[in-house]
């Protein structure tokens, strides 16, 4: 609370709000400072929050844009306390609690027109993007951009955070850049862990996984030394799944095993479930067929539905030529696919070649969807594409082709 009372920021919070309301009427400077009794260059200082005006020039201008400028501090205390509040349920994974948060500060008018209107920008925004299908608007993080000098340095941290996760999902690299923001400004560590679990995921995504493993292994300690034991699952599984791009199988299982412990012990049946199929996953991708059929069964029988499961068992079994296993479950895999993953329903397509013996279209679909998958830039499946491609020209004696493509599987392993 101490931060609001600070005459440094009362008067760059009233001078943004003033400069708010009077875009908002659609007045110039010269014609509010006209209508006020006061200079235009005064009013523009009193806007930048370079100089305070006395209550009686606030009464006047506050009167002529017919607004009510609320000053109690007192009441401003609760927003303070409900804005932490959402914060911590944010971290703690609680979005019943957030968004009931939020709604309390954002259903209150007083807010808008008070020393605490950054508090109510920054509520919508986190709102709208947390919440929203397609995120906030430009126009939630415009409001927040012009009021960012007078954030507090969580609000800076949180905001950027979050502005990270937004673009996250279509450029990286600037998703690092407001990670890196957020760390930057932040003095909680809650919120630098989850940057730097955030960090740690695009790394990996780029395959850095030396960088990937610091960020992880930071988040990691973080949360621990914040007694937020439930979310090192998060940091844990993308280590697992580092170590897997990596090849190392025990580090793989240790950190995959590790995060479906934790969340066994908090009830967390999803992350349970996303833990113990990226172990099987990866074992497919290591080539480990029996450890990969064993984890899969474990995982039907535990309850989970996830149609890969099927795909994982249909290719190990064939992998081990027990081809009635193999075309038991591609049917399985064929009756309950949703089509939500493009690399399944490829590889289900080429079992289905491989199981009717149509090995030359399996050779044909494999080079296919490996130039789509090379447009896309996919490591991950283009590393697996290739060793099939590979393995395919050594079996049937492809001399060429075969050259051709471990000459794209070399530089593939040079660039990860």
């Amino acid at each position: 609370m101490d931060y609001y009372l600070n005459e440094e920021y009362q008067k760059e919070a009233i001078g943004l709000l003033i400069n708010q309301f009077r875009k908002r009427s659609d007045l110039s400077l010269n014609e509010l400072a006209e209508n006020v009794g006061i200079s235009s260059q005064y009013l523009h200082e009193i806007e930048k929050g370079k100089k305070k005006g006395n209550d009686e020039i606030y009464k006047s201008i506050f009167d002529f844009l017919n607004i009510q400028f609320y000053d109690d501090l007192n009441k401003g205390q609760k927003y303070v306390r409900l804005f932490d509040e959402m914060v911590d349920a944010y971290i703690d994974m609680d979005s019943k609690k957030r968004k009931q948060l939020a709604q309390e500060i954002l259903s209150d008018p007083y807010i808008q027109i008070s020393y605490f209107h950054p508090i109510y920008y920054l509520t919508k925004f986190m709102t709208n993007e947390l919440d929203l299908s397609s995120g906030a608007d430009i126009e939630d993080i415009n409001d927040c951009l012009k009021v960012y000098s007078i954030f507090s340095k969580q609000q800076k941290a949180i905001f950027n955070y979050i502005r990270g996760i937004n673009a996250n999902s279509y450029e990286s690299d600037r998703a690092q850049f407001y990670f890196n923001q957020s760390l930057e400004e932040s003095c909680n560590a809650e919120i630098s862990a989850m940057a730097y679990y955030m960090m740690g995921k695009n790394f990996t995504k780029s395959y850095d996984f030396a960088n990937a493993i610091d960020c992880l292994n930071l988040s990691k300690d973080m949360l621990i030394k914040c007694n937020h034991f439930h979310r090192i699952v998060y940091p844990t599984i993308v280590l697992g799944i580092v170590y897997i791009l990596m090849r190392q199988t025990q580090l793989m299982e240790k950190y995959l095993l590790a995060a479906s412990k934790i969340a066994f012990n908090y009830n967390d049946k999803e992350n349970y479930f996303v833990s113990m199929i990226n172990i099987a996953s990866g074992h497919l991708k290591l080539c480990n067929f029996d450890q990969c059929i064993q984890y899969s069964l474990q995982l039907l029988q535990e309850g989970c539905n996830d149609y890969r499961l099927y795909y994982y068992l249909a290719w190990s079994y064939y992998m081990l030529d027990d081809k009635e296993n193999a075309a038991k479950y591609r049917d399985l895999l064929v009756k309950h696919n949703k089509h939500v993953y493009m690399d399944i329903d490829n590889y289900e397509i080429c079992l289905n070649y491989l199981l009717a013996g149509k090995y030359e279209a399996y050779f044909k679909k494999l080079k296919k969807y490996y130039e789509t998958c090379k447009k896309k830039n996919s490591i991950e499946d283009n590393e697996i594409l290739l060793e099939r491609l590979v393995n395919y020209c050594d079996e049937n004696q492809l001399i060429e082709e075969g050259y051709y493509y471990q000459k794209e599987y070399i530089k593939l392993l040079k660039k990860s």
